[in-house]
């Protein structure tokens, strides 16, 4: 899984995103020890990129999962507090600020380059001269609050697999819904892969799918690039950002899907298993040995 594409993109970058799955594998972890409120403590982890937390602490609280919460809220307190004794009022007001201006789109937000429903509208916006990006943005990002719902309305035992998978398309759909989301940031996705993997709750083919795709598609960029500059004199390796955003976020659209669907198989079939040790009752049962 170290070669999935957002684990080269952190190092070439320099960004941070590691401690994001490192924090994810141990809210994993401890989740599926049973222990809600440790798990609840490393989920405050993702204050470092708060946008990752729009759609998880919504979901907890409806789930009523209050240990995780109290957990996070602990956790929360003691890295604002910290933040607010080291940097005073005056520091907390600018990262404050700082997180605003990425959300509104200053120059080094790049939205082009995302992997979320914003892209896709920017960069129809751009392409068309007009604001109709907007309008495939709004009805994507309602499609995918679409497959949120109907993905834990189930709402299994905190900790168990499919916990763990329905909180995997849980941080899928925040990638795609939340509005600055750029591919590193799907690093938070690997230990959930990692545990998807172990306990064979998606296909091994799907798996690859998700590691190889994205550099098939680098790949394959290239070449074309290369092919068309030397033989019509055009220069289309610009576009290599936004191909390789848009490569990101149709596999995150891919695997979101995949769990939806995968999930809810397996209620299905949980829900069959349970028909078939129901006790009969006798009481209907046909008198007429014909009939």
């Amino acid at each position: 899984m170290i070669l999935f594409f957002p684990v080269v993109n952190n190092l070439v970058e320099g960004q941070v995103n590691v401690l994001l799955m490192v924090c994810m594998g141990e809210f994993i972890r401890n989740a599926i020890s049973k222990k809600p409120i440790p798990s609840g403590f490393w989920l405050a982890g993702l204050l470092l990129k708060p946008q990752l937390l729009v759609l998880i602490i919504p979901i907890i609280f409806l789930t009523r999962n209050w240990k995780v919460l109290y957990g996070f809220i602990i956790s929360s307190m003691v890295i604002l507090g910290s933040l607010l004794i080291m940097s005073g009022l005056a520091g907390t007001k600018e990262l404050i600020n700082l997180w605003v201006g990425w959300v509104n789109g200053i120059s080094a937000s790049m939205p082009n380059f995302m992997i979320n429903w914003r892209m896709l509208g920017v960069n129809l916006n751009t392409l068309f001269n007009s604001a109709v990006g907007w309008v495939f943005t709004g009805v994507g990002i309602s499609l995918s609050f679409l497959a949120l719902y109907y993905l834990i309305k189930r709402s299994p035992p905190f900790g168990s697999p499919p916990w763990v998978l329905t909180m995997f398309g849980v941080f899928s759909a925040t990638l795609a819904i939340t509005w600055h989301a750029h591919y590193a940031m799907a690093m938070v996705l690997i230990p959930f892969m990692a545990f998807a993997y172990l306990h064979k709750l998606l296909p091994k083919n799907l798996i690859f799918f998700w590691v190889i795709f994205t550099p098939i598609v680098i790949f394959g960029t290239q070449v074309v690039s290369l092919a068309v500059l030397v033989l019509i004199k055009i220069n289309i390796h610009a576009y290599q950002g936004q191909i390789t955003a848009i490569s990101g976020f149709i596999l995150n659209l891919a695997i979101l899907t995949s769990i939806l669907h995968y999930s809810s198989m397996r209620s299905t079939n949980s829900q069959l298993e349970d028909a078939d040790h129901l006790p009969l009752d006798l009481g209907v049962l046909p008198t007429d040995p014909v009939s």
